[in-house]
């Protein structure tokens, strides 16, 4: 993410990430890692984020969501707060 930031400095181009959703190069793959992911993303400067899994099996990002909604300073940005409740209306 940093090497993206440098290499798009002063273009305005938006740095979402795809992050990893499945079991693969990490032990143990569980919501703590999602959760991981999620955070450091925000830290390094992404603009949201999605999950990739390529057999569509979200559940670990889908159990960890509560967890990060409850602690959303945390892993989402101050401007995006409130809005997946909007969108999933």
């Amino acid at each position: 993410m940093q090497r993206f930031e440098q290499m798009t400095q002063g273009t305005g181009a938006v740095l979402r990430p795809w992050l990893q959703a499945f079991g693969w190069r990490t032990k143990p793959y569980w919501v703590p890692y999602i959760m991981t992911q999620v955070r450091v993303a925000k830290e390094e400067g992404g603009v949201g984020f999605m999950f990739w899994n390529a057999g569509n099996d979200c559940s670990k990002p889908f159990e960890a969501m509560p967890k990060m909604c409850a602690a959303a300073d945390q892993y989402f940005r101050r401007d995006m707060i409130g809005k997946a409740d909007a969108v999933s209306k």
